[in-house]
């Protein structure tokens, strides 16, 4: 984004009457910071190496970038944490980037499609969004191709979808047992979440592909 957009929408945000401003003041997403409550404890659990490590995550489909925040302090590289995270968040709209950069300056907030980018991370994380596409496989393929060590997605399980009833939470996918079936994780967690009141969430680890698959898919 060039500077002069950057201030642009900061004076923007700052004029517009309390309460319709969206950037200059920080979005209640506590939906996402339950989730990514969530994901800090299967952080801890698989990230097992021995002594301190710094590792750099990306967290695809942020929004608000308020989940993305809750690891970055969590795993913040001053805290007492063992295990230290360079947190940057990637985002396909832009609507929330100047908010995110004001209010989480521990997080490196972009804009693009994942499926554009080559650029490789130690972990990456897809908190509740790959059910916003109607066909998520190919994303996570690629997520598993950009990834050093493993990647996590969460999302909600079995979710009841009914093509003719409008989903006011605009999901497309529901994830099933034929899914995990083809889409082997290393690791799946079905969970009752109290962020989630319709119905179960899973966590899902993944190891990366293979070197040959994933050096042939980014040239």
């Amino acid at each position: 984004m060039q500077l002069p957009t950057i201030i642009t929408r900061l004076i923007h945000a700052l004029v517009r009457p309390r309460g319709s401003a969206v950037y200059g003041r920080r979005l209640r997403d506590n939906q996402s910071v339950g989730f990514a409550i969530d994901l800090c404890h299967l952080l801890q659990e698989e990230l097992t190496e021995p002594g301190e490590i710094r590792l750099s995550l990306l967290d695809v489909g942020p929004r608000s970038a308020s989940g993305s925040n809750v690891v970055a302090q969590v795993f913040h590289p001053e805290s007492y944490s063992r295990v230290k995270l360079d947190v940057t968040a990637l985002d396909i709209e832009d609507e929330l980037q100047l908010h995110a950069t004001i209010n989480y300056p521990d997080v490196s907030y972009r804009v693009g499609d994942v499926m554009d980018s080559s650029q490789r991370f130690d972990v990456v994380t897809c908190s509740h969004t790959l059910e916003h596409l109607a066909a998520p496989g190919p994303v996570l393929d690629h997520l598993r191709r950009i990834a050093r060590q493993m990647v996590v997605i969460a999302a909600p399980y079995r979710e009841r979808l009914h093509p003719s009833i409008p989903n006011p939470s605009c999901h497309l996918y529901s994830f099933d047992d034929a899914f995990f079936a083809e889409h082997v994780p290393r690791r799946l967690i079905v969970y009752s979440s109290p962020h989630w009141s319709s119905g179960d969430c899973f966590i899902a680890v993944y190891d990366p592909l293979p070197d040959d698959a994933t050096n042939s898919a980014l040239r």
